[in-house]
């Protein structure tokens, strides 16, 4: 199956810049590090013009491109019925797609690179399920966890709506 990538439309909103979407994942493929949707993290060694050896070090290394069935269009343009994001792996070649859920919040900028927040559906609707860190164009959801540590999707979308 060809992949395509996801290509946005470049408006004057800063909004337009990301798409998020609610999806569920239906593909998960790990891709080489060099290759056309996976950018080289540190090239190779460089010496300046004074002689001085420049080096880049990274536990990163290849890419996930992560395809989504789209349920719901938070904010951006309508990428359609499918996205695909792509994103580094995490540290030691680990996937950074939450592996718990198939249900998952992406921010997708403008490049197609996107970051993935967990989520599940509860008897109270749609949540978020963050971890230690969570911020999705802009708005950091650590503030909005309820007691048992979610975020109501609800309250991120009258975030967006409000423009943060």
């Amino acid at each position: 199956m060809a992949v395509v990538l996801l290509s946005l439309l470049s408006t004057s909103t800063a909004q337009a810049q990301k798409t998020i979407v609610l999806g569920a994942i239906d593909k998960l493929e790990f891709v080489k590090e060099g290759t056309e949707y996976c950018p080289v993290t540190c090239p190779r060694l460089e010496t300046t013009e004074g002689g001085v050896t420049r080096i880049c070090l990274s536990r990163h290394g290849d890419c996930q491109l992560v395809s989504l069935r789209v349920i719901e269009v938070l904010a951006g343009a309508d990428p359609g019925a499918t996205v695909v994001g792509k994103s580094k792996l995490g540290e030691f070649n680990r996937p950074t797609i939450p592996m718990e859920t198939r249900l998952v919040l992406a921010d997708i900028d403008k490049q197609g690179f996107a970051s993935y927040i967990g989520a599940t559906y509860s008897h109270e609707g749609v949540l978020l399920l963050p971890k230690s860190w969570a911020m999705v164009d802009g708005i950091d959801l650590l503030p909005m966890k309820d007691e048992r540590g979610f975020v109501p999707l609800e309250r991120l979308r009258q975030r967006l709506r409000a423009g943060r």
